[in-house]
């Protein structure tokens, strides 16, 4: 929508529905404030105890600390939007079966790509989600 918001009508959902985002990235955190602009109960877990996924690890080289205004901005619109937040959650099968949503939004992210260089799997070799 971004440059376009006057072609999208954000409507109330007809029926409001229980929703489970699982994910606290970027895309988690739109998917949420969207589905609950729109009228659903909408609460967002992230195994992490913090939001932001990998775009936290974007915001990390110098010259790129700007990249941390977004992830702060939708942590403001989960809280006016209302969504709740739960960290440190794994969302497994028995989970989702306890707390029974009527909706899930799957938006755990990706996993990076290790080439298979020799020698990749040493202990003193990171990549940048070892850091953090």
């Amino acid at each position: 929508m971004t440059g376009k918001e006057s072609e999208y009508e954000l409507k109330e959902a007809e029926v409001k529905k229980k929703v489970m985002v699982t994910g606290g990235g970027p895309v988690g955190m739109e998917a949420a404030i969207i589905a609950a602009r729109r009228g659903h109960d909408v609460t967002l877990y992230d195994k992490s105890g913090k939001l932001g996924g990998q775009w936290l690890l974007a915001a990390i080289p110098p010259g790129k600390e700007l990249l941390n205004t977004f992830t702060v901005w939708q942590k403001g619109e989960l809280d006016r939007s209302g969504v709740k937040v739960v960290l440190n959650t794994e969302v497994t099968r028995e989970f989702v079966e306890q707390v029974n949503p009527d909706e899930i939004i799957l938006a755990s992210g990706a996993t990076p790509i290790i080439p298979g260089i020799p020698g990749a799997d040493k202990s003193h070799v990171y990549t940048a989600n070892s850091c953090c």
